[in-house]
């Protein structure tokens, strides 16, 4: 029998869990690519048997629930892991990709209690938690724990205002910010989810995200959950690894961020698929803004709705959602509100009317609590209740948001939010780096990119400066693009003028891009490919490959096809040293190939 997602939000986690197990039973919850499946009933027993053990395995004060790091790969052990997590303390997941500096820096803010692991080799995450004196606990995909000292101790309900996740976000200081978001939160979030996309029993959910995010947890596990349907869990995304999902694990809906749909796009474009007709019944996109262009190719080519949402973590994530149809889409609108107030007012907090730009402020039982150990972004942010998100917009009569832009400072990079204070501070440990300034720059797919601009003391290549980042940031956070310069551009006050920098980067670029210049036989048949694969009508040989909307999904197949293409395997620890079609073509004669190569 079909059901649907309750109207009143379940008050925490393990609720959920229980009631859907009672009222459920043998229907499948989580699948694992097809490979392996969990019931409804399987999933309560096996997240309270691994929650149990845990509970004897973290040592905490007297009466306080534990904040457990977690560093896992997705999968249904992650699910299970950041469910039991959830239920026994404060589950924090982190981003597997962090560099041995980064988990020690964010588990000494965080202050976890633990952290758990796959029962897998020593890595950065367990370097860094040993050298902090933390306790390293494994677990196995059967819910086994293994740790330093382990018993049994029963699990407790969770209260509603009990923290059940806290996450890093970056801010407008130098470091990264904790949001915890409580049971309440999360639950009226999924809830919210479940309400924006009509969610039920017979939905499936293909969940290709990153689970250590806030949506991994809330829209692509609470949410289908608490409808009663099913969630396909995988490793992460490949392009064609979902068309062969799409077909055989009929999932009916698909959540992305812009570039995973740019993908997804592109590959159906040259691989001439044709996904209409399949069991899919909209995608949803979050995280980052959404293209027009992109956003009509997409409904085009797979002939459901691309449904555009607008959410944060503080805001447990969801915001606001464009409606599936009938309802109509009002072009530039990131929809109406999903279930918290919005108000947009003046600087001075005063609301304003309809149709008139100012900051936007939300409130609700999804809203998070307030920043850890952050008394004065709390002060600055919170004002009588509500939560000013930093962002620039309007509100219509008709509830309809549209945003025009953000007071923070924050790069928005596909959905990875960074921190230019947190990049400009590791640029200058490098010790022939005098001065650095980090800034966005436009991306054809990523909405943003990040870019930088330094100044030299003493000799040193952009290749150098980047190797050195490789030991400080998380690959997201590196620059794209490194710029030396003799000065850098100063407003009137003194202050670096980022503005300033990507708008000549931008314009150089421009000038670049659209250039004509001499190319050799090899060059000119390089550059094919890669307008090919950029889908381009033209590249110059001497263009930036990030500045023509390049990303690493696209570098990928970059280096694949031009692999195929000349019938030759290229040198893997070059992938990331190529930024135009010259840079490939000197890789390719550097290594003997090109005799060979332009024969053909």
């Amino acid at each position: 029998m079909k059901s649907v997602c309750a109207e009143t939000a379940f008050p925490d986690i393990l609720t959920l869990l229980k009631r859907q197990a009672s009222a459920l039973g043998n229907k499948c919850a989580l699948e694992f690519e097809g490979d392996e499946s969990v019931t409804y009933r399987e999933l309560h027993d096996r997240v309270i048997y691994t929650a149990e053990r845990l509970s004897g395995a973290v040592l905490t004060k007297s009466g306080q629930r534990p904040r457990i790091g977690i560093v896992m790969p997705n999968g249904l052990q992650m699910a299970t892991t950041l469910l039991s997590a959830s239920i026994l303390g404060a589950a924090l997941p982190f981003n597997p990709s962090y560099t041995l500096v980064e988990f020690e820096s964010y588990f000494k803010e965080t202050r976890i209690d633990a952290l758990i692991v796959p029962n897998e080799r020593p890595n950065y995450a367990t370097l860094a938690a040993t050298a902090l004196g933390i306790s390293v606990i494994r677990v196995d995909k059967n819910g086994e724990v293994t740790a330093p000292f382990i018993s049994t101790s029963p699990v407790s309900l969770p209260q509603p205002n009990d923290i059940a996740l806290v996450l890093l976000t970056s801010g407008s200081t130098g470091r990264a910010k904790s949001v915890p978001l409580t049971h309440r939160n999360v639950c009226t979030s999924a809830r919210d989810v479940c309400r924006s996309l009509e969610l039920s029993s017979e939905d499936r959910c293909l969940a290709m995200w990153e689970q250590y995010h806030v949506g991994g947890l809330v829209d692509l596990l609470l949410a289908p959950l608490a409808s009663g349907g099913t969630v396909i869990c995988t490793k992460g995304f490949n392009a064609a690894e979902f068309y062969r999902l799409l077909n055989s694990a009929k999932p009916t809906w698909f959540q992305v961020v812009p570039t995973t749909l740019n993908d997804i796009v592109g590959h159906a474009r040259r691989q001439r698929l044709n996904p209409q007709g399949t069991s899919l019944r909209f995608l949803r996109s979050v995280a980052a803004a959404l293209s027009p262009r992109l956003m009509a190719e997409a409904e085009e080519l797979f002939q459901v709705p691309v449904i555009a949402t607008f959410g944060m973590t503080e805001a447990g994530p969801l915001i606001t959602s464009t409606p599936l149809p009938p309802a109509l889409h009002k072009p530039g609108s990131v929809g109406k509100s999903c279930g918290c107030e919005i108000r947009i007012t003046d600087a001075q907090g005063v609301t304003l009317p309809a149709g008139t730009e100012g900051q936007v402020a939300i409130r609700g039982d999804n809203v998070f609590p307030g920043y850890e150990g952050d008394t004065a972004a709390n002060a600055a942010q919170f004002r009588d209740g509500w939560f000013f998100t930093g962002d620039i917009g309007r509100l219509d009569a008709d509830g309809e948001l549209t945003l025009t832009g953000r007071l923070k400072q924050l790069i928005n990079r596909g959905g990875e939010k960074v921190n230019p204070q947190e990049v400009d501070d590791a640029l200058l440990t490098h010790p022939a780096v005098a001065e650095a300034a980090c800034f966005p720059v436009a991306h054809t797919t990523l909405g943003e990119d990040v870019a930088a601009a330094v100044v030299l003391r003493s000799a040193a290549t952009v290749d150098e400066i980047r190797h050195h980042l490789a030991a400080l940031l998380a690959t997201f956070k590196i620059p794209a693009r490194i710029q030396i310069m003799e000065s850098l551009p100063r407003n009137a006050v003194g202050k670096i003028d980022r503005l300033a920098l990507a708008e000549s980067m931008a314009k150089a670029d421009a000038q670049i891009i659209t250039k004509d210049g001499q190319v050799s036989a090899l060059e000119a048949r390089i550059a094919q490919v890669w307008a090919r694969e950029l889908n381009l009508p033209h590249v110059n040989a001497d263009a930036d490959f990030r500045a023509m909307g390049g990303d690493s999904l696209s570098a990928v197949r970059i280096f694949l096809a031009v692999e195929t293409e000349m019938g030759h395997v290229l040198p893997e620890s070059s992938l990331t040293q190529i930024r135009t079609v010259r840079d490939m073509v000197r890789v390719i004669e550097n290594h003997e190939l090109c005799g060979t190569i332009t024969s053909s």
